[in-house]
């Protein structure tokens, strides 16, 4: 068996919004081959895809648009990198504090981890 990274892409159609929005999922997927690697991941996306009503009682249609990146990792390496952004955000300063905060968190919790 191989690893893949594999990106589904799904469109999200909210009644009521101004525009749709989309997410990119990143999904770890392990199969015999490439082609096998698609299957299981077309597969997800579309039972993924629903039609639902959110909080605000509006109709929400979640549709499976596609697989937009399927890539081999090769799993011989210790650290396999999976994704990557850039980002622009609009106060560095108050983007910077909310990643020490998470950062700060992360740490705590394998320096000081909290018994079962």
């Amino acid at each position: 068996m191989e690893l893949f990274s594999s990106r589904l892409l799904f469109e999200i159609d909210i009644e009521a919004a101004s525009q749709k929005q989309y997410s990119e999922e990143l999904y770890l997927v392990k199969a015999s081959n490439e082609f096998e690697a698609f299957h299981q991941s077309q597969a997800k996306g579309q039972a993924e895809s629903e039609t639902f009503k959110n909080k605000f009682g509006h109709k929400v249609k979640w549709r499976f648009v596609g697989v937009v990146d399927l890539i081999r990792l090769n799993a011989s390496q210790s650290i396999i990198p999976m994704d990557s952004k850039t980002i622009e955000p609009h106060s560095p300063k108050e983007y910077l504090q909310g990643l020490r905060t998470k950062f700060d968190k992360i740490l705590q919790s394998y320096l000081y981890p909290v018994p079962n």
